[in-house]
């Protein structure tokens, strides 16, 4: 008997006696959870909707639920704070030394120009490439980060995706598996704290800005728009072309907590027909306009030469993402809480905390929860803490009520969408 013809078993080996099969209804999915809409979050590359459900989850689970999220937590020395992931931010400073319309390479370090060496011989050198590769990501973003930074803005970016992958800037942005997919981005903002217990104040919680890359700039553009600004991979944010008198601005509306620029300088020879391109790498943290770290300016034309007849064992740029990375690594791991945080120095944060503004709390009051579940505050000051955020009736709700009194207390706060 063929399927299909009555009384026919149904392809799925039922008979239509079962009762099982092509007509019955099926159950209805059961709704996500907030760690499902979390992993769902993260697989489709939106980091800020991700953390901000594992916050939901946290803040609304039993304490061991609470816990295993919350150990995630670690400290960024540098900022002073907790965080759940340590973020990125890569800009890039532009001045063009020569005449307005000029639309040919920019030269990055790295590419080849026709140079005689001694011998006569053109220097060797690597060749303009069309994209930062495999694990680069995809979009203009990437695109104005290849034709600005070439060979240097791909190892930058593939040294940082490769310690995303380890976890050293947290166990979340590994979890999420998604090291090169765009999507939004957000943080965990707050004030920084020593580990005395004096405040260092910074951002506001709050998601990346939306909008993606609207075009990479022309080689006479001296700075990008707000939209430029984007996700490239996990982890990382684009922050576009930016003047240096803005970039502290958009550092912090992109949510960023380190950011590494580059500073390119280029300038067009007529007479030898050669393009001059100066790049120097710089870090900065989102508390301050100084940068904390600064390479050796490195010079496309002599980058080439020195491949061509090398006079040292290391090679220029080598040298640099040596001293670059050797900086990162020290300081801007996702480390452990201070060794001697107490209580009184918690409270002093806290009270900080308690004095600002956040348009959106959730990271913040999963700081405060994450203090609890290690035992570095009483279910008292937890209580205090959650009414001064959210107001003192949802403050006692979700401190006090039912696991859905706790989701109706945060759900405005809460991303769309799943």
């Amino acid at each position: 008997m063929a399927p299909g013809e009555p009384g026919a078993p149904a392809l799925d080996g039922s008979s239509p006696e079962s009762g099982v099969g092509a007509s019955q209804e099926k159950e209805p999915p059961k709704p996500l959870t907030f760690a499902d809409k979390a992993a769902v979050a993260f697989g489709q590359g939106r980091e800020k909707d991700g953390l901000q459900y594992l916050f939901a989850h946290a803040l609304t689970s039993d304490d061991a639920a609470a816990k295993e999220v919350l150990d995630k937590m670690g400290w960024i020395t540098p900022l002073k704070k907790p965080s759940m992931t340590v973020r990125w931010g890569i800009a890039i400073e532009y001045e063009f030394k020569g005449p307005r319309g000029y639309t040919g390479s920019l030269y990055p370090i790295g590419t080849t120009q026709n140079l005689a060496t001694k011998g006569g011989a053109p220097a060797a050198g690597g060749q303009p490439q069309p994209g930062i590769g495999a694990e680069g990501g995809a979009g203009q973003g990437n695109a104005s980060l290849q034709q600005h930074t070439g060979e240097l803005g791909q190892k930058v970016l593939q040294q940082l995706q490769q310690r995303i992958a380890k976890g050293d800037f947290g166990k979340v942005l590994v979890a999420s598996g998604n090291i090169a997919a765009p999507g939004a981005a957000a943080g965990m903002p707050g004030a920084g704290m020593h580990p005395g217990g004096e405040m260092n104040v910074g951002a506001e919680p709050g998601g990346a800005p939306p909008g993606g890359f609207e075009g990479a700039a022309a080689p006479g553009q001296a700075a990008g728009r707000a939209s430029d600004v984007g996700t490239i991979s996990t982890g990382i944010v684009f922050l576009g072309v930016v003047r240096s008198k803005d970039l502290l601005e958009k550092a912090q509306a992109a949510k960023v907590d380190a950011l590494c620029v580059f500073n390119v300088v280029v300038t067009p020879n007529p007479r030898l027909g050669h393009i001059l391109n100066e790049t120097t790498i710089r870090l900065h943290d989102t508390l301050q306009a100084k940068e904390l770290w600064e390479s050796r300016k490195l010079n496309n034309i002599k980058v080439q030469l020195e491949r061509a007849d090398p006079k040292e064992d290391q090679d220029p740029v080598d040298r640099e993402m040596e001293a670059l990375f050797k900086k990162i690594d020290a300081e801007w791991v996702l480390g452990p809480l201070p060794q001697g945080l107490q209580t009184e120095h918690v409270l002093n944060r806290l009270r900080g905390l308690i004095g600002q503004t956040h348009d959106n709390p959730l990271p913040v009051l999963g700081e405060v929860r994450m203090y609890q579940t290690r035992g570095l505050l009483p279910d008292a000051h937890l209580l205090t803490a959650y009414q001064k955020l959210i107001g003192e009736s949802a403050g006692s709700q979700l401190a006090k009520g039912t696991e859905e009194e706790k989701k109706q207390a945060i759900e405005q706060w809460l991303p769309s969408g799943l």
